[in-house]
């Protein structure tokens, strides 16, 4: 993790879960999962599978280690991270819209909706889901 080698710090990780499952140690390896990927989400702008597996790794924590006081920490985590895999979508989408691709474009804003409609991005796709809506339209009616 140190080095940056985030990745393998994961790897670490599972092994440290696999071979001592049952001591205390198990449950740091656990919430340093969600870390390390969320911290290789951090490189990866445009690849939410970073993002995706922090979210998971926190999650699993979450059931795994209901009584830790780690909880509030991969609570806020996966906030963090909720939110920003919703403006990762959002540039993807802007990317798309700005190449006159609006379906694909519309495609990413939606997701927005679906994962966090209720931030600042939930509410910028919904204004560009209804901007770009008529314009996916004239495209796909105009041969």
């Amino acid at each position: 993790e140190k080095e940056k080698e985030f990745t393998s710090a994961v790897h670490a990780y599972e092994k440290i879960i696999e071979r001592y499952a049952q001591e205390p140690i198990a449950e740091k390896a656990q919430f340093q999962i969600g870390y390390a990927y969320q911290q290789e989400a951090k490189h990866s702008e445009y690849d939410q599978n970073a993002a995706n597996q922090a979210l998971d790794a926190y999650a699993d924590f979450l059931v795994r280690y209901p009584r830790s006081e780690r909880v509030s920490g991969a609570e806020s985590a996966r906030t963090l991270l909720s939110v920003e895999q919703a403006r990762g979508l959002f540039q993807i989408g802007q990317f798309y819209e700005k190449q006159k691709k609006y379906k694909a474009a519309l495609i990413y804003y939606n997701d927005v909706i679906e994962k966090n409609p209720k931030s600042e991005w939930g509410a910028a796709a919904k204004n560009k889901v209804a901007l770009l809506t008529p314009r996916a339209a004239e495209k796909t009616a105009t041969p």
